[in-house]
């Protein structure tokens, strides 16, 4: 499954300014981000290095097997767009009353409002991202980006942040994809003695 964190209801505008929150709280935290961002004729994925645009009506569907297109040729982290895209961790941006329907037709993680609400999933303000940041990091990104690189120091696992994860993954594959009778990498295990 792909990283997704997908913000659903509320206002457009709203939704926008969240997400550019949202990647640059992650960002701080050592992921790499890209952003989907739907707009009235045009689907652009913004990346730190410059944009990718589709032009045309596409649906969430579209976007979804997009994204999974650029995982291959961008690696990153964690995928953040205001697109209802499936599978994804959904967050529900409730600004209205009318917005609480959004809990009952959705997998929803998580709330941000403004409002004071009641729910059985967790609420933050507008004013809390970092601690959405955190949720969201201890609750599923963390989970997710962990299994694919361990790191042991004297049989002991020693806690290793996004960007460290990115760049052991990177290097290994790319000099183990290199050599003689590799073909299709699955898994790959190394153990240095000294």
């Amino acid at each position: 499954m792909l990283p997704i964190i997908s913000i659903i209801g509320g206002e457009n505008r709203s939704r926008r300014e969240i997400i550019n929150e949202l990647k640059a709280e992650l960002e701080a935290m050592g992921y790499k981000v890209l952003l989907f961002q739907k707009g009235p004729f045009i689907r652009k994925l913004l990346i730190k290095e410059g944009s990718f645009v589709l032009e045309g009506d596409f649906e969430a569907k579209d976007a979804l097997g997009f994204l999974e297109e650029m995982s291959f040729r961008i690696p990153s982290d964690v995928y953040v767009t205001d697109e209802d895209i499936s599978p994804s961790f959904k967050i529900a941006l409730i600004e209205k009353e009318r917005d609480l329907e959004l809990m009952t037709s959705k997998k929803v993680i998580a709330a941000i409002s403004n409002l004071d609400l009641k729910l059985e999933i967790p609420v933050f303000k507008l004013k809390e991202l970092k601690k959405l940041v955190k949720f969201l990091n201890d609750e599923f990104l963390g989970k997710l980006t962990r299994k694919e690189v361990k790191l042991a120091v004297n049989e002991k696992e020693i806690p290793i942040n996004p960007f460290v994860r990115r760049v052991i993954k990177n290097v290994i594959m790319g000099l183990v994809s290199t050599l003689k009778g590799v073909e299709e990498i699955k898994t790959i295990q190394i153990l240095i003695k000294d």
